[in-house]
């Protein structure tokens, strides 16, 4: 469970990298667990980490076509 969060941290701040403002990253997080990543799951984490990782992929093509 920890290294789930450790890796929710670690993509969150990539995605800030990213130029995703903070509001979006906890909207991003509400949307797809629907409460806060204290209480999730460990499969919730997993679908979390995924959605995050697809957030990343995202940007990191938008930066790619510019």
């Amino acid at each position: 469970m920890v290294e789930k969060l450790s890796q929710v941290c670690n993509l969150t701040n990539e995605l800030q990298n990213c130029g995703y403002h903070p509001f979006q990253i906890k909207a991003i997080i509400r949307d797809t667990i629907d409460h806060s990543i204290d209480n999730a799951s460990q499969q919730e984490l997993a679908m979390l980490i995924s959605t995050l990782e697809n957030y990343i992929k995202f940007a990191q093509k938008c930066k790619a076509c510019r």
